[in-house]
């Protein structure tokens, strides 16, 4: 019985570490996630500033096409990952609704 049940046990993290390998694949792969990492690299960093006629002028982030919702499906798949690898490595999960829930306590506290 208990080889059976580590049998079965190992079956199901191969087959969650495959997945989780794979959307983190997607995600890598992604154009959103390029653009995101572009805007980190050039724009928040400050690492590249493109100079004008007497001044640099900073990254156009409007140029690179993205639209809120990327925004939104790219940290829902970055949340969805971070539940796949706290139930694989640790198996727990994690609350992100509570989380919502505090740091919008916390910007309100914050702005009022």
């Amino acid at each position: 019985m208990e080889e059976c049940e580590t049998a079965a046990r190992r079956q199901q993290f191969d087959e969650m570490h495959s997945q989780l390998l794979h959307e983190w694949e997607t995600l890598r792969s992604s154009e959103a996630l390029r653009a995101f990492l572009n805007i980190r690299d050039k724009a928040t960093a400050h690492t590249e500033l493109r100079p004008g006629q007497e001044i640099y002028h900073r990254l156009d982030v409007a140029s690179l096409g993205l639209k809120w919702s990327d925004l939104r499906d790219v940290i829902q798949q970055i949340q969805d990952l971070t539940d796949e690898l706290n139930l694989l490595i640790r198996q727990s999960s994690f609350v992100w609704p509570m989380l919502d829930e505090q740091l919008e306590a916390d910007v309100s506290s914050f702005w009022n």
